[in-house]
């Protein structure tokens, strides 16, 4: 398969397929299809441990590198080796740990990528958002235009007055008693004026005013009566009034419990989509952590296993070591060696090397090599100094950190002689 030549900056899925072969080389990117620095920065890792051009950019060279087959050399009887591949398959038959053993080999496995949700959990928490969206809105009353208008009413009618003008019954009486008294009026004057032969006089006039006044005071007779009446009417009238606005409230009361049912029924469904959306979000992410301990402990022990390694060809060094010395002076040589000390920082160890280097974050046997013989050099010149002389350089964390180990061990090598 044909990949194209890619650098920062680049996007689309080639640069997916490339942060993927980094990952399965033990880095953690995200698989987003974006060169940035972060990707940029594994790119140059991974061709300086490959001896590549370590120029950042991915051409055919660093493709073929990332795409080739690992090789799992045989490694001889009593060392250890690190085939520089991760098994991307995890654990399988004759395995331990997640460790591919066998042959005198570890391979350290893929380390899991970042937590990512599981379809099942993106599904929960769109249906969690959705429900949230469609919450229902404040109640609003259909009745309130009316209870308010009832309301004005029973508080705008005031205390009871009655005023006859406005009163139809009282005018209706008084007009039958003006109308009855007009006529006994006349009645009474027609009658005073025949007496005195069919002439007006005062007497006639007096008697129709008698008769007119009867009337009149029949009539102030009757007010107490009406005014009782217009009570009753001001009063049945307040009572109705009273009896429609408690009628009404009755039916706003009925659509609020109606809307609050209405929300607690929400509130019980989203409470049921935020506990589905929690327990399959925890259960996901617990399997995540589950896996990412497991390839922790698995790098643990692929780390102890280079440690017990390493001390057991310390021993049988310093055994070749002792026998050698015992064999000079039993044949009285005075002879010594003017080069380089050996150490474990390379030579026989150096198969061992490379499994700390892998362990520590390293790749490749020559990016240990070249740690191992800087080592060395710091040592024989400058003896217990090199450990500033490593703090002060250049090289990354991970890097520090593995020399330091070896220096350690040169230290205690030289310690025990």
């Amino acid at each position: 398969m044909a990949y194209s030549t890619i650098r920062e900056g680049s996007r689309g899925e080639d640069v997916k397929r490339l942060q993927t072969l980094l990952n399965n080389e033990g880095y953690s990117l995200d698989v987003d299809g974006i060169f940035g620095d972060k990707t940029q920065s594994a790119v140059r890792q991974y061709q300086r441990s490959q001896g590549l051009d370590a120029d950042g950019i991915v051409g055919s060279n660093t493709w073929s590198s990332l795409t080739a087959p690992a090789q799992s050399a045989q490694a001889p009887a009593g060392q250890v080796d690190v085939s520089g591949g991760r098994d991307l398959t995890g654990a399988a038959s004759g395995t331990a740990g997640g460790y591919t053993q066998g042959n005198g080999s570890i391979r350290l496995p893929a380390r899991p990528e970042d937590y990512t949700p599981s379809q099942a959990v993106t599904d929960a928490e769109n249906a969690l958002k959705e429900w949230e969206a469609n919450r229902p809105g404040d109640y609003v009353s259909q009745y309130q235009d009316q209870l308010d208008a009832l309301y004005n009413q029973i508080v705008g009618r005031g205390e009871f007055s009655y005023n006859p003008q406005a009163d139809p019954l009282y005018e209706m009486y008084k007009d039958r008693y003006t109308a009855g008294g007009q006529l006994a009026m006349q009645d009474a004057m027609a009658g005073a004026a025949a007496l005195s032969g069919g002439y007006a006089n005062s007497y006639a006039q007096t008697v129709g005013q008698q008769q007119l006044g009867a009337y009149m005071t029949a009539l102030a007779d009757v007010l107490p009566e009406l005014e009782a009446r217009a009570y009753d009417r001001w009063r049945d009238e307040g009572v109705d009034l009273y009896n429609q606005f408690q009628l009404t409230q009755g039916l706003d009361a009925t659509d609020y419990d109606r809307y609050r049912d209405t929300v607690g029924d929400y509130y019980n469904d989203l409470d049921y989509a935020y506990g589905k959306w929690q327990d399959l979000y925890g259960n996901d992410y617990n399997q995540y952590l589950d896996a990412l301990a497991a390839w922790q402990d698995a790098r643990d022990f692929a780390y102890q296993q280079a440690m017990d390694a390493l001390a057991q060809q310390n021993y049988e060094r310093e055994w070749a070591y002792t026998q050698q010395q015992n064999a000079k002076k039993s044949s009285g040589s005075s002879s010594g060696g003017s080069g380089k000390k050996t150490g474990t920082a390379g030579g026989a160890n150096a198969p061992v090397g490379a499994v700390l280097g892998a362990a520590l974050g390293l790749a490749g046997q020559k990016q240990v090599n070249d740690l191992d013989e800087e080592v060395m050099d710091l040592y024989d010149t400058i003896g217990s100094n090199a450990r500033g002389a490593i703090e002060s350089s250049t090289h990354s964390a991970s890097e520090k950190n593995y020399m330091r180990k070896q220096l350690q061990r040169l230290e205690e090598e030289s310690g025990k002689r």
